[in-house]
């Protein structure tokens, strides 16, 4: 806990805060270029498993045939960049998290990292799923799933707790006027 409290220390100083949506925001926009074109299935909203909360062998064999072997290359190129997003947006949140938890609720702090360590291991077995289709694995696409489902409830409940903050916050200071 200690390594993260001086991570959380180092990342919550303002100048590295601002690089850090920076960086958020440029990923952002790199990972629409590489899915701006690609195929989605008809009742889906989005281009790429990652972003749901939870997905199973038929959707991903769904996603699988309905991707060419264009848009296999365009989500590829997108798992790359995702090499580097759960460290920013890890770091971002663990930032946050410290600059308003720091003193109490420190356990707060690991659910970021934990995001990120699920976020990893769902990303391994989704790139080796696309590199091996069509031989897709029900038990790894079972595993990623539940993988990435753990990953968005810590990055889910982070984000309440960074909203939270911030409107009491802003509450104290509107109250203070």
């Amino acid at each position: 806990m200690n390594k993260i409290l001086q991570l959380g220390f180092f990342l919550s100083k303002t100048k590295i805060l601002f690089v850090l949506i920076a960086l958020e925001l440029i990923i952002n926009v790199l990972m629409g270029f590489a899915l701006k074109d690609i195929h989605i299935p008809a009742n889906e909203t989005s281009p790429v498993l990652d972003m749901k909360l939870y997905y199973d062998y038929n959707i991903v064999n769904e996603y699988f045939t309905t991707y060419t072997p264009t848009d296999r290359k365009a989500y590829f190129l997108m798992q790359m960049i995702d090499l580097f997003y759960p460290l920013v947006y890890g770091s971002l949140i663990l930032a946050l998290l410290f600059r308003f938890y720091r003193e109490k609720k420190k356990i707060l702090l690991i659910m970021p990292v934990l995001a990120v360590v699920f976020d990893y291991f769902e990303n391994i077995l989704l790139i080796y799923t696309n590199l091996h289709y069509p031989a897709v694995n029900k038990e790894i696409i079972f595993v990623a799933s539940i993988f990435t489902l753990i990953k968005w409830i810590f990055i889910i409940f982070s984000l309440i707790f960074i909203l939270k903050a911030i409107s009491s916050y802003a509450l104290q200071k509107f109250l203070m006027i």
